[in-house]
Order: C-alpha cells, then structure tokens, then sequence
C-alpha cells in the first residue's frame, strides 16, 4: 500500500493545500508539473512523519530548485503553527 502525501502551494508559514498523491515518487512529479504550469513555491508534506519531504521553487524559466528529504524532511520538522495549518486546511 502507498503513503499518501499532501502537495501546497506557498510558504510552510502560509501554506495553501492543493492536492494528495499516492507514493512520494507521484507526489513529487504532480508538484513539478503543478510548478511547471504556474511558477512559485511547492511542497510534499507527509502527514505520518509531519514534515515536509520534498519542496521546489520555479521563477517562469523551468524548474529551478527540487529538494527530496531524508528521514528528518527538507528543513526538519515543521513548526507546530505550520502543522496546525495543515491540519486544518487537510480537514476543511
């Protein structure tokens, strides 16, 4: 069976949810193609560990910048505040 991860847009201070994806690898590639399509900043965030495990930013040109997580995220966990957004835009 596949973990599913949620995708955002923004920053992991003001996240906005986008969409869930089954398996990191699916994840990964609807974020990119999400950030192909409108430039900005994404990321993965996989609810079971609460931290984000993998994050790309786009400037118009392309993909700039993608970021996959070892065990601690990309940043390490995120903040208790940014976990409650999620939470909240999760079960909304």
């Amino acid at each position: 069976m596949h973990e599913r991860f949620d995708i955002f847009s923004g920053s992991q201070s003001n996240p906005m949810w986008l969409e869930a994806a089954d398996g990191l690898n699916s994840a990964v590639a609807r974020m990119e193609q999400r950030a192909r399509k409108n430039p900005g900043h994404y990321f993965v965030y996989d609810a079971d560990r609460q931290s984000v495990v993998a994050s790309v930013f786009t400037d118009g040109y392309g993909v700039a910048e993608t970021a996959t997580a070892g065990p601690k995220g990309v940043r390490g966990k995120c903040k208790t505040e940014t976990r409650q957004k999620i939470t909240k835009q999760r079960s909304a």
